[in-house]
């Protein structure tokens, strides 16, 4: 694994196996860091939907990842693809501090819903 995301993923055991080699140079190559006041190092990238610099943090790797094998591997064009969508879960619609939202939303090509992906860090066990 790569150093910069040896350094996020707190270098665990855990393997980006999922995704090919080529998405994770991709990814390390847009990576760039910046120090806070404290000389802690942190990690950021430009995200492929958003347009903006994102601090990296594990789920957020993963995210980045998913986005190129959508985009990359199988050719969704990033107008169809959303991220941290509202959304409501049976009847429970949530409160604005805590709303339910989609990680990453396909829609197809009427703009109706077609793929919904949950991300978790490495490792994660809980949520849904």
């Amino acid at each position: 694994m790569s150093t910069f995301l040896s350094a996020i993923l707190k270098d665990s055991d855990y393997t980006l196996r999922q995704f090919d080699q080529k998405q994770i140079e991709s990814l390390e190559c847009r990576i760039t860091t910046k120090t806070d006041k404290n000389g802690k190092t942190l990690y950021y990238v430009p995200c492929l939907i958003r347009n903006k610099e994102i601090k990296l943090t594990p789920e957020e790797c993963v995210r980045q990842l998913y986005l190129d094998t959508l985009m990359d591997k199988y050719g969704y064009p990033k107008e169809r693809i959303e991220l941290e969508v509202p959304c409501q879960k049976g009847r429970d619609t949530g409160t604005k501090e805590g709303a339910k939202r989609i990680d990453i939303l396909v829609k197809d090509e009427g703009g109706a819903p077609y793929i919904v992906i949950e991300t978790k860090k490495p490792k994660e066990k809980e949520g849904t």
